[in-house]
């Protein structure tokens, strides 16, 4: 699954809005959107990490794989 899905989807399980995402992340709403986009931008790297702990999924999902809950 491609970085955008990934995110979008752990997105929605976790019932967030992109701002909201955009706010615990520490970065604008527009970064999201773009993260989500299909031929939109990465993140850094220290944020795939913020992203799995805010949306409660494991670091290789937010980064490579698929979406899984945390344990």
């Amino acid at each position: 699954m491609e970085y955008g899905k990934r995110i979008r989807r752990a997105r929605a399980v976790s019932s967030l809005r992109q701002a909201q995402l955009a706010m615990l992340v520490g970065v604008q709403r527009s970064a999201v959107a773009q993260w989500e986009r299909q031929e939109g931008t990465t993140t850094s790297v220290p944020q795939p990490a913020q992203i799995a702990e805010t949306l409660c999924i494991r670091f290789h999902c937010a980064a490579t794989g698929p979406v899984r809950p945390n344990p």
